[in-house]
Parts: structure tokens; C-alpha cells; sequence
């Protein structure tokens, strides 16, 4: 198997987008869904505290 220049040079490209990627995607699935993901999350970006909440 052989990989040419152009594609190991498109393949680091698009390594060095992928955190940046991540992280407007985490943020926008955030703002459209706050209640189902990352619900333990304030928009400061700290943990609410669920151990005070009574279970049945």
C-alpha cells in the first residue's frame, strides 16, 4: 500500500483542524440540545453538582 505526498500532506491538514472541529461541534450540538448533552455542564463551563439532588 502506498501513500503519495499529496495525501500524507492532506492527511496532517485535516489532523490539525480535527481538536478545533471538536470543539465547535461539542458547542453547537450544546446550544441545540442543553438539556440532553453534556447536561452537567454550566455555559461557564463548570460541573453542577448532582450529588445534592434527592433520588428516589
Amino acid at each position: 500500500m502506498t501513500v503519495s505526498a499529496d495525501e500524507a500532506l492532506h492527511l496532517d491538514r485535516v489532523s490539525q483542524w480535527i481538536p478545533l472541529t471538536k470543539c465547535i461541534v461539542r458547542r453547537m450540538l450544546k446550544n441545540e440540545f442543553p438539556e440532553q448533552y453534556l447536561a452537567y455542564l454550566r455555559e461557564d463551563g463548570t460541573l453542577i453538582d448532582t450529588s445534592a439532588t434527592e433520588r428516589p
